[in-house]
């Protein structure tokens, strides 16, 4: 009976951060998803020595879930990050992701839509557990001529708020990538900066790549295979990442330039520019594997 009633005061504390501003029964309904999301998967975590001594799962995962917890100890040792909880179970999600994220822009400009919640401060994204709730939010916000984006995630930080488990969908990751995302993760459980999405997401990136490079260093070997990939990936997505840069710049001088064109002609010459970068990928040279 404690342990419900503790629950229920849980769920109350998710309603009260949440519920604020002029759209009450939107924030009530929200906050009601996101709890019961929450708790669908708190309670449907099994903790990892059910799973690698009971839970019908093959060698390869079991082996992965041995990794997680290698480096959470690595994480709190080593890296100085805060112990807690955090990834000592694992929900189930091979079948369908457990949560989807929706963010948004205005048409011609790179600025993106923020969510405001009482106490928790303003966030780049909206995250919801219903995937129809998120498609229809994707359809609200292209009705308002809004640029949306949506997709699955894997693995998210409840800042403190929940224990955080293991996803299921996340042992399919290489060694470095999973190490990346662990630590990441608890990097967010660590250090929050209210109503900086940006600053946040820095910090728990560069925590999380250079905890990562750490580790596979000191579980591997300096000279490992899998040390070697890790570089390898990462200094490809860096080369990814400083591509899309250099496009994003290009099209946010080009959506200045075209402020006074109606939007028909706009739109026409941002489909056109949009999909020259896309092709000129192409041309981007990454790392031979071989």
């Amino acid at each position: 009976m404690r342990f419900k009633r503790r629950w229920t005061w849980v769920l109350l504390l998710v309603l009260v951060l949440l519920v604020g501003g002029c759209k009450v029964q939107e924030l009530v309904s929200y906050g009601l998803m996101q709890g019961r999301g929450q708790l669908k998967v708190v309670w449907g975590a099994k903790s990892l020595d059910y799973w690698l001594e009971e839970g019908d799962l093959e060698d390869a995962k079991k082996d992965k879930l041995r990794l997680v917890q290698e480096i959470r100890r690595f994480a709190f040792d080593s890296l100085g990050l805060t112990p807690n909880k955090n990834y000592t179970k694992m929900y189930n999600d091979e079948e369908n992701p457990a949560l989807w994220l929706v963010s948004a822009s205005e048409p011609y400009a790179l600025e993106p839509m923020t969510w405001s919640f009482p106490l928790i401060g303003t966030f780049s994204y909206k995250g919801f557990f219903d995937k129809e709730r998120a498609l229809n939010l994707v359809e609200e916000l292209k009705g308002q001529g809004k640029d949306v984006s949506m997709r699955a995630v894997g693995g998210w930080s409840t800042l403190g708020w929940f224990r955080d488990p293991v996803m299921a969908s996340m042992l399919r990751r290489s060694e470095g990538d999973l190490a990346n995302l662990i630590i990441h993760e608890l990097t967010h459980a660590t250090i929050f900066v209210k109503n900086d999405t940006e600053l946040n997401e820095n910090i728990a990136t560069f925590v999380g790549d250079r905890g990562a490079e750490m580790f596979l260093a000191y579980r591997y070997g300096k000279d490992s295979e899998e040390l070697k990939q890790y570089l390898e990936a990462k200094d490809d997505y860096t080369t990814f990442s400083l591509y899309w840069l250099e496009q994003a710049l290009k099209l946010d001088s080009a959506y200045q330039a075209w402020a006074d064109w109606p939007d028909t002609q706009r739109e026409l010459a941002k489909d056109a520019l949009i999909s020259s970068m896309v092709e000129g990928l192409a041309e981007v040279a990454f790392i031979d594997p071989e």
